[in-house]
């Protein structure tokens, strides 16, 4: 059987560092795509999302300009 998840989650307790202001889980439409301070934190979950709706996992390759 195929799963299309990649890791699971054990506890929704997560410390992501003193780097990070805020932190949170969000459902795919919950993101705040405007407010992602990094091109490819969004590019990349652009492409997860995309390949999860495919039920198949990719190598991504592009350039951030």
């Amino acid at each position: 059987m195929h799963s299309s998840n990649r890791a699971r989650l054990l506890s929704d307790q997560f410390d992501p560092g003193h780097e990070t202001l805020e932190a949170r889980l969000f459902f795919e439409h919950e993101i705040p795509w405007d407010e992602i301070a990094f091109k490819t934190v969004g590019e990349t979950l652009k492409r997860y999302f995309a390949d999860h709706r495919a039920g198949q996992f990719s190598i991504h390759v592009f350039d951030i300009t």
